[in-house]
């Protein structure tokens, strides 16, 4: 998890925090909306990731147990299809895994994350991001499309409501995974492969203090889209924005 997200978006925003998913919705998106001819859901789901990392979402706000400061970040859309939010989504179920289940590769994945986004071209409406061409020995190449193009192709791996995205069968199935992952660990074991895998834990590290750079802050409060301040136990309180 990254240590905090950036105050604000504004157009003083580095060139690095342009090329996002979230971004190029925000910038694309409004002109284009007639002309996508989507459906209520995925139209949800793209103003949700249009909107995450902003103001319109709120804010949290992070207090340090080491140095006087607070310090506020806008809050996040946790939606699965959202990169920004997956990423450390996806190290907690890589983890869960690696440790509860068998010494296996596992994977989670968007289907576009913010780094293969390598340009965005505002006047002529286009997006660059990479690829791999797996007809030719699985090159890393670019491709350029219209906004228009790229968001449509984006919404084709917009999930229907309520579908389960990853499932269980077989000895992993819930009703027999605790009995069969043990007898399975035990077969490793006496073939002498690892059992245990440990990966270096990213999501589960604390978030670090941009002031004093120490580890351990904490989530204290949080302002509703509607701007209302939301104590962490306690009520809501009206945000005075005088």
């Amino acid at each position: 998890m990254e240590a905090l997200c950036p105050l604000v978006e504004s157009s003083t925003d580095t060139a690095h925090d342009r090329l996002t998913l979230g971004a190029v919705l925000r910038a694309f998106l409004p002109a284009l909306l007639h002309l996508l001819k989507l459906g209520n859901h995925k139209l949800r789901v793209l103003w949700h990731l249009a909107a995450c990392g902003t103001p319109a979402l709120g804010a949290n706000l992070f207090a340090c147990p080491h140095c006087p400061h607070k310090h506020w970040a806008p809050r996040c859309c946790g939606d699965r299809h959202c990169p920004r939010c997956m990423a450390a989504k996806s190290w907690q179920w890589l983890e869960k895994q690696t440790r509860s289940l068998l010494p296996a590769n596992y994977t989670h994945r968007v289907a576009l994350s913010n780094r293969r986004i390598v340009a965005v071209d505002a006047r002529h409406q286009t997006v660059t991001f990479t690829y791999r061409d797996y007809r030719h020995g699985s090159q890393l190449k670019e491709l350029t499309l219209c906004a228009l193009e790229f968001i449509r192709r984006f919404s084709l791996h917009i999930l229907p409501p309520g579908l389960v995205r990853i499932r269980h069968y077989g000895i992993l199935g819930n009703n027999r995974r605790k009995r069969d992952i043990e007898a399975a660990r035990a077969i490793f074991k006496r073939r002498g492969r690892a059992v245990e895998l440990q990966p270096q834990s990213v999501a589960d590290k604390s978030m670090s203090c941009p002031l004093c750079g120490k580890a351990g802050i904490r989530l204290v409060a949080f302002i509703d889209p509607a701007g209302v301040v939301h104590m962490i136990g306690a009520g809501p309180t009206p945000c005075d924005s005088s």
